[in-house]
């Protein structure tokens, strides 16, 4: 599943529904984190793992905030713990390049 499509430069919020089977929020999970994320030239973000910031609790619900350096698919790796057992999910997105347009309208200027 995708995230979505961001450009360089902007801020991509993750998130996170941690759900059991039928739909349930799981409200005990614990070490709810961002294991890795790889970059679009397959190595690792060093600054990972990350623990994840709760958002809504009733709904299971976590984030974290990232700043792409490069643009390309990104992979998420999620780790949580549920009753001592690890769980993982994984997750994408991509980042395309800033379209810059702007500037000033072409003009006709004599010769």
């Amino acid at each position: 599943m995708s995230l979505g499509n961001f450009t360089l430069g902007s801020n991509v919020r993750i998130p996170l529904q941690i759900l059991e089977q039928g739909g349930i929020p799981v409200g005990d999970a614990t070490n709810v984190k961002i294991q890795s994320i790889i970059k679009p030239d397959l190595s690792k973000d060093s600054s990972f793992p990350k623990f994840m910031n709760i958002l809504d609790i009733n709904y299971a619900l976590y984030y974290l905030d990232y700043i792409p350096q490069d643009t390309g698919n990104y992979i998420v790796i999620y780790s949580v713990m549920v009753d001592s057992v690890e769980f993982s999910q994984i997750e994408s997105f991509y980042v395309s390049s800033r379209q810059v347009s702007g500037g000033l309208p072409p003009t006709a200027r004599p010769g």
